[in-house]
């Protein structure tokens, strides 16, 4: 077959697709090939990256000059397809972040009535509310990427799997602590402290006793842990009523970040043709330490984009809000093409 293909004259390309890891036999077919074909190139069709896609594409537009036309048409079509996903899925995050972190809710809470039964209440309904947006986020993402046929399964090591409000999860993603020291002190993000509110046997350390800002001389005054991301919310009892939110902890607003972006890298880089779900992960939490996602790897002049937002959120600024959010887009655009053309790795791919 491959003499036959010889013998016509016409461009070739022998694709090898390894569609396992052994490869034993791969110098064989190699040297085989080099025979027969102009341009060989390994592709596993069911693991490739849109940035191996985009490679797969520029070497068949080499090997023939009749052919670069239509395949410049092919690339420019798939890339312009692409950057319209991305420009969706960066609208959907900033939403996202709106919606959690403009959460507000007041109960009536008279004398007598039990105040930390209602906070532990009022606790659960907004640990759900959020968890609520984040999923449908994703489904939306994944939708975007044609995975809606059928399911798309993630790593049981995959700390995606880990809960919204875990402590694992407020451990390995968002901030680092000095750089939520930063966040507070130059940012002028809010950052409330006070009483810890237990769920399901766990201090979370949700709630907070007055919101507020702080900055440098309060988590200079009240050390690190104030200011590495459990407390979330500000709450006051004014008038016999309690109110909660919005969120006074910009930790938050990285944490979903960080989630929605390596959702976003499995969902890539899982062909619809693949079946194969995993059994098992690289994420160790036992060897691991330090932040893993992505936002801790950013920018300062980034990360302050990401303040701006929050700070209009906390300020009710809408034209604030407005401005930092077209720029949050426009960085996560950025960042969402830097995913996938193979840069930016998250934790799940370092």
């Amino acid at each position: 077959e491959m003499e036959i293909l010889r013998l016509t004259g016409r461009p070739r390309m022998a694709i090898i697709n390894c569609k396992d890891e052994d490869g034993s036999f791969l110098d064989d077919w190699q040297q085989e090939f080099r025979k027969h074909f102009n341009s060989i190139r390994l592709f596993n069709a069911t693991r490739a990256t849109y940035a191996e896609r985009i490679a797969l594409l520029e070497s068949l537009k080499a090997i023939d000059q009749d052919l670069q036309e239509v395949i410049e048409q092919v690339i420019r079509a798939f890339s312009g397809e692409w950057q319209n996903r991305n420009t969706q899925t960066a609208a959907l995050l900033v939403s996202m972040l709106v919606d959690s972190l403009l959460y507000r809710k007041t109960v009536a809470c008279p004398p007598g009535a039990d105040e930390e039964r209602l906070k532990k209440k009022l606790h659960a309904e907004y640990t759900e509310f959020v968890s609520r947006i984040e999923r449908a986020t994703h489904q939306q993402i994944r939708r975007l990427f044609k995975h809606n046929i059928f399911t798309l399964q993630l790593s049981p090591q995959s700390i995606l799997q880990q809960d919204l409000f875990s402590e694992k999860t407020w451990e390995f993603l968002g901030l680092t602590a000095n750089q939520l020291i930063v966040a507070g002190a130059l940012g002028g993000a809010a950052l409330a402290a006070g009483i810890d509110v237990v769920a399901g046997g766990t201090s979370l350390g949700i709630f907070a006793a007055v919101g507020g800002a702080i900055g440098a001389a309060a988590a200079a005054f009240k050390g690190k842990d104030l200011l590495t991301g459990t407390r979330l919310l500000g709450m006051k009892l004014d008038r016999q009523q309690l109110q909660v939110g919005p969120v006074t902890n910009i930790q938050l607003l990285y944490i979903l970040l960080d989630r929605a972006l390596l959702y976003y890298t499995h969902v890539i880089n899982w062909a619809h043709g693949r079946r194969d779900y995993p059994e098992g992960g690289n994420w160790d939490e036992s060897k691991e330490t330090g932040k893993m996602g992505y936002t801790s790897g950013w920018t300062r002049d980034e990360r302050r984009i990401c303040e701006r937002l929050f700070n209009g959120l906390q300020e009710e600024d809408p034209v604030l809000q407005e401005q930092a959010g077209e720029d949050l887009v426009d960085l996560l655009k950025k960042k969402l093409q830097q995913i996938s053309e193979g840069g930016g790795q998250g934790c799940e791919n370092r």
